[in-house]
């Protein structure tokens, strides 16, 4: 995809952040829709069993192994990458394939300028040949964000760390009360509910009689951590209890290994 001529007006229009190919699909899917528009991708076959059944089709690993080594060495990098690709998602141990998949993607970012998606195919590459430890980095990534978040935003972002087999149909209020370090005075209070394994925070007075846990932020993150928060806090029985529901380990989310 290419920008019409008349458009085109180099240095402005050169592709070093995004690109016509990039652009056009987030617009589409930002105003249309997320698939394609033909209802057969509504609902399509599951990655690893649609690339179990193409290989298959195709005559099996070697033939399309084969195929895809003689793309890499026609500079057809592109449908080398596709070949292998469905290769990796029937063995993610399948290293021949890794390795020819990741060297396609890498000369194919060698030859891209927009940096983004430059970014993407050496990340990818790498990936591929082991080079990224996924779990290491998406732990420091959570530990980055929990240091670093006022409370609101950080309790917020309990929301999408509910673990929905562990809640359940579990029903829990509790209520936080964050104090200025240095005075001690109460600075905010959210009245945080899990329910149908749904976590609802609200920034509001908390009423009377709810459970509820009193700290600087920096003993809740003590807590998160594992630590003691030094001081009575409330109840912190029940705080425990709200964690337990969540899942904090950071999973090994691999984009080009799946």
């Amino acid at each position: 995809m290419e920008l019409p001529a008349h458009l085109d007006h180099p240095p402005y229009t050169s592709p070093m952040c995004g690109t016509p190919w990039i652009i056009a699909p987030e617009i589409y899917h930002g105003w249309v829709s997320w698939f394609s528009g033909d209802a057969t991708d509504l609902l399509p076959t599951e990655p690893v069993e649609k690339a179990r059944r193409y290989v298959k089709l195709m005559g099996g690993r070697e033939k399309v192994f084969a195929e895809a080594e003689r793309a890499f060495f026609a500079e057809d990098y592109q449908f080398a990458a596709e070949l292998t690709q469905l290769l990796v998602r029937v063995d993610n141990l399948d290293w021949d394939a890794r390795y020819l998949k990741a060297a396609a993607l890498r000369a194919r970012g060698y030859g891209e300028i927009n940096t983004i998606a430059r970014a993407w195919y050496l990340n990818g590459a790498n990936e591929l040949e082991g080079k990224v430890n996924t779990r290491m980095l998406l732990g420091m990534g959570q530990r980055v964000v929990a240091g670093t978040l006022p409370p609101g935003e950080l309790l917020q972002s309990w929301r999408y760390q509910v673990d929905a087999e562990k809640a359940g149909a579990t029903w829990l209020q509790l209520g936080f009360e964050f104090l200025n370090a240095d005075s001690g005075a109460v600075q905010e209070q959210f009245h945080v509910t899990l329910r149908n394994s749904i976590l609802e925070v609200v920034e509001a007075p908390l009423p009377d009689g709810l459970p509820r846990v009193r700290l600087t932020i920096a003993q809740l993150r003590s807590v998160l951590a594992g630590k003691p928060a030094g001081t009575d806090i409330g109840d912190e029985e029940r705080l425990q209890e709200l964690l337990g529901y969540l899942d904090r380990e950071p999973a090994n989310f691999s984009l080009h290994v799946r």
